[in-house]
């Protein structure tokens, strides 16, 4: 665990918060290489994205208050102060909120919404792995114990995951397949073909079912668990059937 990196003796750069930076340039980037090829205007990508990280912004702090904080979102102002608040945040509620943004700003725009979410989809799909790498580094979003060769072990004393005990590498689990997902939609993408949704569908769904899976092997959610699953599972769940009926009414 390395959260942080010292420049020069006197600059400290947190790694989680440059994880989170990265997934921004990601989206964005993704966004102006696909915009043609998902038939949206390049323009949009400018328009749209900094609501589409502001919106994600807040959506990851609210669900987190929602779902695990201990105090309501509507009463913890002070929580939202500075950026202690970025250590409280969930990617799902981040898509939510990042979505409904660029929804917004569409819609006042007047220009198609979905063209736009399949440029935007392949780079979301790496986002989110490269913020579970700063995960790691952060010593968060930790896995079950677990006996096999390649448990990780944290030692740092700020880590929040239990310290000197083998645990299941879960954040690097979910960065790989999500960059396997980023791969698979953008080939779909560059192939040509989809229809308007195709591939942001697909994201909705592919990264949903990939935390859907992937939670059984985490074992931060103490306390936040319903009939045995965690509440990001039920809402993986809402996604996938969302994103499935999507896709199949869309034919894609």
């Amino acid at each position: 665990m390395l959260p942080e990196l010292v420049i020069a003796g006197r600059f400290h750069l947190g790694l989680w918060m440059l994880s989170v930076t990265a997934a921004a340039a990601a989206v964005f980037l993704s966004g102006l290489l696909n915009a043609r090829r998902a038939g949206a205007d390049p323009e949009s990508v400018w328009a749209a994205w900094p609501w589409g990280v502001l919106g994600g912004a807040f959506g990851a702090r609210l669900y987190f208050l929602l779902a695990v904080g201990d105090a309501p979102p509507l009463l913890a102002w002070s929580s939202w102060a500075g950026l202690n608040w970025l250590r409280g945040t969930s990617i799902q509620g981040a898509v939510i909120g990042g979505a409904l943004a660029v929804v917004w700003v569409m819609r006042r725009r007047r220009q198609p919404v979905l063209k736009l979410l399949d440029a935007f989809a392949p780079g979301a799909a790496l986002a989110h792995g490269l913020t579970r790498l700063g995960c790691v580094a952060s010593g968060c979003c930790w896995g079950r114990p677990t006996g096999l060769p390649w448990g990780v072990a944290f030692v740092h004393p700020l880590a929040a995951a239990p310290r000197g005990v083998p645990l299941h590498p879960a954040q690097l689990y979910e960065a790989v397949l999500d960059a396997a997902l980023a791969w698979h939609i953008q080939r779909r993408l560059a192939a040509g073909g989809l229809p308007p949704g195709g591939a942001f569908w697909r994201y909705a769904g592919g990264y949903s079912l990939i935390r859907f899976l992937v939670q059984f092997l985490r074992d931060d959610d103490a306390g936040h668990l319903f009939l045995g699953m965690a509440h990001s599972q039920y809402l993986s769940l809402l996604m996938l059937a969302a994103a499935f009926a999507m896709l199949r009414r869309g034919q894609y």
